[in-house]
């Protein structure tokens, strides 16, 4: 998709790294958007690598 297409925003709300407002996500029969979501778990079933990070200066 296109740059600002919401890619990354996606991607952000199903690892939960970002607040879903609404609707709901599933990925490997897990619910994302459930309150009570194991994110260690969820984690380990979905990984994200961002093309640019900034682990170090």
């Amino acid at each position: 998709g296109a740059s600002g297409s919401g890619k990354s925003t996606a991607l952000r709300c199903i690892d939960r790294l970002e607040t879903i407002d609404s609707g709901s996500i599933e990925v490997a029969g897990i619910r994302v958007d459930d309150p009570q979501v194991d994110l260690h778990q969820l984690r380990r079933e979905v990984g994200i690598v961002f093309q640019s990070y900034n682990l170090f200066p």
